[in-house]
């Protein structure tokens, strides 16, 4: 009797922060548990850091460039709200 393996499914992984940090380090501390049997990882990141060749053999990663300049992404920006009672 022929066992079929499971599919396998691509689960696609977006992090678009400024720095390589904790919430980078825990991606990929959980992705060194997914099964690569049966799943295809898969991370687009915004961030052009050499760090993330520690994902190598883990996820398969791409640099997406952002349409935000960082210049901008880290000033406050306020934006006034004006909330009319109904």
């Amino acid at each position: 009797m022929l066992i079929e393996s499971p599919p396998t499914a691509t689960v696609l992984y977006v992090e678009n922060g400024v720095g390589f940090g904790g919430a980078v380090i825990s991606l990929r501390t959980c992705l060194e548990h997914v099964d690569q049997d049966r799943y295809r990882s898969v991370l687009l990141h915004s961030l052009k850091d050499e760090k993330f060749a520690s994902f190598d053999g883990i996820a398969e990663t791409a640099h997406i460039l952002t349409s935000v300049p960082r210049s901008i992404l880290k000033t406050e920006i306020s934006i006034p709200l004006n909330l009319k009672k109904s």
